[in-house]
């Protein structure tokens, strides 16, 4: 049921609407005077959010309700949802509170999302806070979590958004995984856009070891420069089960593209691993260094490692590679001659 009053080009006024459907209920008044003049407010409330489903793309289910108010050119929204889901992502309760939102320009406003107990794919957050405001230029950000992933996690981060192109700047982010404190010692970014990939000063304490990377790529060049010292090895495998390690590396990796060549080298030290298939108890104990170098369209990769009982193999391979720019690929030409010598004992 509603009161409608409409006056061409002047007015649209809805009076005491009242929607009901098998999904839910939506109700408000709202008056319209032009694209940014709207007063008023509606209430909702949605017990079912899975026939949605089938108009999205996502996989929703739960309830939500809350309220919308409008004025003017801007409207402010606040929303509480249980027993969300949205794909892989599952949530008790989940507070949605957004202020000062412009009606016809998205880039302005603040918006405020905090959530007890939720879950995505693994990973089990015991609370989630998250806080994002315009600032004239982009949207500022803020993002507090606990939880547990492979055991007790806490992070804190915050920075800046923008979206054309889509650009990350950390200010700050620190916390602890796997029982090893994270720091960034200085700010960060990570941009991406149609032509155009960037890492800036990523440069991480990671319990006693560190982690730097710094890479680009676009139509014209690429480069690559990556260093770890005494880097956990557990890190690698936080998004699989299949199997868990123990130990650390050191890394050096220093790498740069032209259209139709790539020079550098990538070598990696393996100080002690411990690897545990999945379902064992008995870890393979392991260590080991790979050297690699290219350049005149040549991959050269010498490699030696030794496991458990004295297991002992070493590699060498001199291998045939094309590099290219734009489209972005690395191939190994199947036709041409592979050169190298193995040893295992």
């Amino acid at each position: 049921t509603a009161e409608l009053n409409w006056q061409p080009h002047t007015l649209l006024e809805v009076k005491a609407f009242d929607l009901i459907s098998n999904i839910g209920r939506i109700a408000g008044d709202i008056q319209m005077r032009g694209k940014e003049n709207i007063v008023g407010g509606v209430s909702f409330q949605l017990t079912d959010l899975a026939p949605l489903s089938e108009i999205t793309t996502l996989d929703l289910a739960g309830q939500v309700g809350g309220e919308i108010h409008f004025e003017g050119s801007t409207f402010s929204c606040r929303a509480l949802g249980k027993n969300l889901k949205v794909n892989q992502f599952l949530s008790t309760r989940a507070d949605f509170d957004a202020t000062q939102m412009n009606i016809l320009n998205p880039t302005s406003g603040t918006l405020k999302i905090t959530s007890d107990e939720a879950y995505f794919r693994d990973i089990h957050f015991y609370t989630f806070n998250y806080d994002m405001g315009w600032n004239t230029h982009d949207w500022d950000y803020r993002l507090n979590a606990t939880g547990d992933w492979k055991g007790p996690f806490n992070v804190a981060t915050n920075g800046r958004l923008s979206f054309s192109p889509f650009k990350l700047t950390c200010q700050s982010l620190s916390g602890q995984v796997l029982g090893k404190e994270i720091t960034l010692h200085s700010e960060a970014s990570f941009e991406i856009g149609q032509d155009n990939f960037q890492l800036e000063n990523w440069d991480l304490s990671i319990g006693e070891g560190r982690f730097s990377i710094h890479s680009h790529l676009n139509k014209e060049s690429a480069a690559l420069q990556m260093q770890a010292s005494h880097f956990p090895l557990d890190f690698l495998t936080l998004y699989t089960a299949r199997l868990s390690l123990r130990g650390s590396t050191t890394l050096d990796v220093d790498l740069e593209g032209t259209p139709e060549t790539l020079e550098g080298h990538f070598n990696v030290i393996l100080e002690h691993a411990d690897i545990v298939p999945a379902g064992s108890t008995s870890p393979i104990q392991t260590k080991g260094s790979l050297q690699a170098h290219v350049g005149n369209s040549t991959l050269q990769l010498h490699s030696h490692l030794v496991a458990t009982d004295e297991q002992f193999s070493e590699i060498s391979l001199t291998v045939p590679l094309r590099f290219s720019l734009n489209p972005f690929h690395i191939t190994f030409p199947e036709n041409d001659p592979i050169s190298g010598q193995c040893t295992i004992v």
